[in-house]
């Protein structure tokens, strides 16, 4: 398990089910040349501030996440069959940790080996 701090852009990881309710503290990491359907391909921050609110902050999330899609995929999210989700701070985190930090996955729905960088799918 590797916490969200330790993550790096290219880091696979096997699917894992959480729930809603679920708080993540950590990820699995894997090689990517062994089955897994998660990679990550941006990790950014945003600007520093109050704690803008759950819904901005995802807009800004899912905004720059979708932003890098194509760049590192190779092709545009509108045709890829490839799917993306973000980890983004909590008011919690953003207040007691100075977490300012969005990891963005891309997800097959089918396991794969190799990364996801230039699938062009």
């Amino acid at each position: 398990m590797v916490p969200f701090e330790e993550l790096e852009v290219g880091d696979c990881l096997p699917l894992v089910e959480y729930t809603d309710d679920d708080v993540i503290f950590d990820l699995p990491v894997v090689p990517c040349e062994q089955p897994h359907t998660d990679e990550i391909y941006l990790i950014f921050d945003v600007e520093d501030g109050e704690f803008p609110g759950d819904d901005a902050l995802g807009v800004t999330a899912s905004d720059g996440c979708l932003a890098a899609f194509e760049s590192y995929v190779g092709v545009s999210y509108d045709v890829s069959e490839l799917d993306y989700y973000y980890y983004q701070p909590t008011k919690s985190s953003w207040n007691h940790a100075s977490d300012r930090t969005v990891q963005c996955i891309l997800f097959s729905y089918e396991e794969v080996t190799g990364t996801l960088k230039g699938a062009n799918y």
